[in-house]
């Protein structure tokens, strides 16, 4: 894997913020178009997953306190 693909996996990710595109399933999309395995492609969207809800709980957090 190489810096691109993560580059690549993360415009995909931040185009999910339009209504109905599931932000797992464009993360899995980019990763095979960019020619990784199946369960890469899958183990990374759920690395960029982690991250993503961890911080969205911190702004959640700091937004009802």
């Amino acid at each position: 894997m190489t810096i691109l693909d993560s580059l690549t996996i993360g415009i995909f990710q931040g185009i999910a913020i339009i209504p109905g595109i599931s932000r797992s399933g464009s993360t899995i999309v980019a990763g095979l178009l960019r020619g990784l395995d199946r369960s890469l492609a899958t183990e990374f969207s759920f690395f960029t997953c982690t991250s993503s809800n961890f911080w969205c709980w911190i702004i959640w957090n700091n937004r009802c306190n």
